[in-house]
């Protein structure tokens, strides 16, 4: 008496070996009873409709930070490049971080990209393989990633678009603005003078962040199907998330670039949204 002490063994009339668990429960593998797994699972779609329900009861899970090999600077690997080795010995992108094995991550910049390739030898301690790898020239490696840098942003958008995430056009993202919507904005990096002042003028609300500038009127239209457009907006989220690291990227690794600011616009965006 006092001692705190639970008493878990069987008491009279229960049978041991028969499936009895604690609480009434039949036991499942393992000694878990049913009602602990029925429990279990109400708990889990409590927490899930708390999740859809309360932004704050949604857990925050920190991304593990990367160490580029030439500078070791600490990075998400989102802000990085990653390359890998395949079991024949080539070098390979791994935009995306979908390929196995031990991989090994760089700034994205082109000098990053043939600094490494001159520090052949730490190849093996870099990536893990055991013999030789075969490197490609410097030139031809970058105009890769800078082709791979390209397509990923603009498949990105086309995965928004299919979505319904993407507003297309100037007048349509300014509405959806001015109605207090939050979002992304993307503008072409040749959208004409006149539309980059008034793009400019409306995101000073947004706060920094949410205006970013990356890739052609024609290439941004042609990622979601329609005429070439030159401001779009994209709806807070996991997409969004991924278009600002691809903007990051691909600006950092392609450099300066013309913005084309003297250029027509293809329109102002319509009732259609397709314009820019």
């Amino acid at each position: 008496m006092g001692s705190g002490r639970v008493n878990t063994a069987p008491g009279k009339g229960s049978t041991p070996g028969k499936g009895s668990a604690p609480g009434g429960g039949k036991a499942g593998r393992g000694g878990r009873g049913r009602g602990a797994s029925a429990r279990a699972r109400r708990g889990a779609e409590v927490a899930t409709t708390a999740e859809a329900t309360d932004p704050s009861a949604v857990k925050v899970v920190e991304t593990p930070l990367r160490q580029c090999v030439l500078c070791r600077e600490s990075r998400s690997p989102g802000e990085l490049l990653r390359f890998t080795v395949s079991p024949e010995g080539q070098l390979v992108e791994d935009l995306g971080e979908r390929l196995g094995g031990r991989g090994f991550y760089l700034h994205p910049s082109a000098d990053e990209v043939r600094q490494m390739l001159r520090r052949s030898g730490q190849m093996g301690r870099w990536s893990g393989f055991e013999g030789r790898v075969a490197l490609p020239e410097a030139e031809l490696l970058t105009q890769r990633l800078a082709a791979a840098l390209t397509r990923r942003l603009y498949d990105g958008l086309g995965l928004a678009r299919r979505a319904g995430l993407l507003h297309l056009g100037f007048e349509i993202v300014k509405e959806r603005l001015e109605r207090g919507e939050p979002l992304v904005v993307l503008m072409a990096t040749d959208t004409a003078h006149h539309t980059r002042e008034k793009v400019e003028r409306l995101m000073r609300k947004q706060g920094p962040g949410d205006l970013l500038e990356a890739g052609f009127r024609d290439a941004l239209g042609a990622a979601c199907g329609v005429g070439p457009v030159a401001v779009l907006g994209l709806v807070p989220g996991r997409q969004a998330s991924r278009l600002r690291l691809d903007v990051m990227r691909w600006r950092a690794f392609t450099g300066p670039f013309e913005s084309g600011g003297t250029g027509s616009d293809g329109g102002t965006g319509g009732s259609s949204g397709e314009g820019g």
